[in-house]
């Protein structure tokens, strides 16, 4: 593949610091802006290895759960051939690489008695990270006051098939947080450390490169696969005071 074809090649990531010292020895004022690369791992690819029609297809058992040598009974069971639902897994071939830059500006101030506050702001926005979600859905659309519901009498976009789920990414995120700190270095026995976080974490996607949510407030899927934007909202993750 040519280098101009490989998004890799492309992953400048530049940063940038710069301090400040205003009005004497004591102050200081401290910023910085960076940017970096997320690869796209065998997490990442590894669905598609073995999920690809007419090798994998799935089927739903509905009956009572059932735990260790009761399974073997199920299975023996057998299920009915025309339950068996077409599956595959796919990725976009289009994929950018994920990137994230990251910024902050920090004041620190030197106090009485051998102590230190700081106060300070960071950000964060990811761009291209991963989405997953099943493209196989009921359309949607959005009503004249902006509310979205399922088109009245739609059915499966393609009805012949299950499960499709597609790894692509388009997802993003944002990150704003206000940081407050207080701190005695080590003197004469003593040493303390304090800080408070005040966050605020966004996104249409929290789950992880192999489509499952990593906390229990998430799912494995996106709502709507064909509309991004209707999942931005507070990041599963999202903690607004942090002490």
């Amino acid at each position: 593949m040519p280098a101009c074809g490989h998004p890799s090649k492309r992953s400048v990531a530049p940063r940038l610091g710069v301090a400040w010292s205003p009005v004497d020895n004591r102050t200081t004022v401290r910023g910085g802006w960076g940017m970096f690369y997320q690869p796209l791992t065998v997490s990442f690819y590894r669905g598609t290895v073995f999920r690809v029609y007419p090798y994998f297809a799935g089927v739903d058992i509905r009956q009572p759960e059932v735990f260790g040598p009761g399974n073997i009974a199920v299975l023996a069971g057998g299920v009915n051939p025309a339950s068996v639902q077409k599956r595959s897994e796919f990725i976009d071939y289009d994929l950018k690489q994920p990137f994230i830059q990251q910024w902050h500006v920090n004041l620190e101030r030197e106090l009485p008695f051998g102590m230190t506050g700081e106060a300070g702001y960071i950000g964060s926005k990811g761009s291209n990270l991963p989405f997953y979600g099943d493209p196989n859905s009921v359309p949607t659309e959005y009503t004249a006051d902006g509310t979205k519901r399922i088109v009245p009498g739609a059915t499966l976009r393609y009805p012949s098939w299950g499960r499709i789920r597609t790894r692509t990414n388009v997802a993003r995120s944002i990150y704003h947080g206000l940081v407050l700190g207080l701190n005695r270095r080590f003197n004469q026995g003593l040493m303390l450390q304090g800080s408070y976080t005040y966050g605020n974490s966004r996104d249409t996607w929290s789950g992880g490169q192999l489509g499952d949510s990593d906390f229990d407030n998430g799912t494995g899927n996106a709502t709507d696969w064909w509309d991004p934007e209707y999942e931005f909202g507070p990041s599963n993750f999202d903690v607004r005071h942090n002490l």
